[in-house]
């Protein structure tokens, strides 16, 4: 809304009106939460950044941020040193951020969020599938195995032998 403002000289008589809008400041809002999980299950590579609108960023840094993490009594405990907007080499868990503007004075605008970061499911071996030699003394033997999990594409590793498929061909008796 606007509001009419005077200013007068009591001298000379003469009046100055002008009218001026106060805004309020646009609200705190974190706009973008961007999580990168952890590669591998149980790793601790994990993500996360924020991206923060609004408030009355008046001073430098425009914002604090003070994040924190669920432990096993559900309580968050603030993570020491974490004060950007991005947090990096995170295991998988519960976390809480909190944003305050950094505007000058005693009251700040603040906001919070909690987020989930995640792992991939464990690998493992889903099925497995043997075929045993075909005559003794000879290579005809095969494994084939398929493991489900993790997160993108899996590859296969065979103990001495040079094979990266699910499937390994012409092996002995007792590999």
């Amino acid at each position: 809304s606007s509001d009419l403002y005077s200013a007068s000289s009591p001298n000379s008589g003469c009046v100055f009106n002008k009218s001026f809008t106060i805004k309020q400041p646009d609200s705190l809002v974190i706009s973008n939460i961007d999580k990168k999980p952890n590669s591998c299950n149980g790793d601790s590579n994990g993500k996360i950044g924020i991206t923060v609108k609004g408030g009355l960023p008046i001073n430098k840094p425009e914002y604090t941020y003070q994040w924190y993490k669920k432990n096993i009594s559900g309580d968050f405990d603030l993570l020491q040193g974490c004060v950007d907007s991005l947090i990096s080499g995170r295991a998988r868990g519960t976390y809480k951020v909190i944003v305050k503007d950094n505007k000058t004075g005693t009251i700040h605008n603040s906001i919070e969020d909690t987020i989930d970061l995640s792992d991939p499911s464990a690998i493992s071996i889903s099925s497995t599938s043997i075929k045993n030699v075909s005559c003794t003394g000879s290579s005809t033997g095969e494994i084939t195995v398929n493991a489900t999990g993790g997160s993108g594409t899996l590859s296969y590793s065979w103990a001495g032998r040079t094979e990266t498929s699910n499937t390994i061909t012409n092996l002995p008796t007792g590999y």
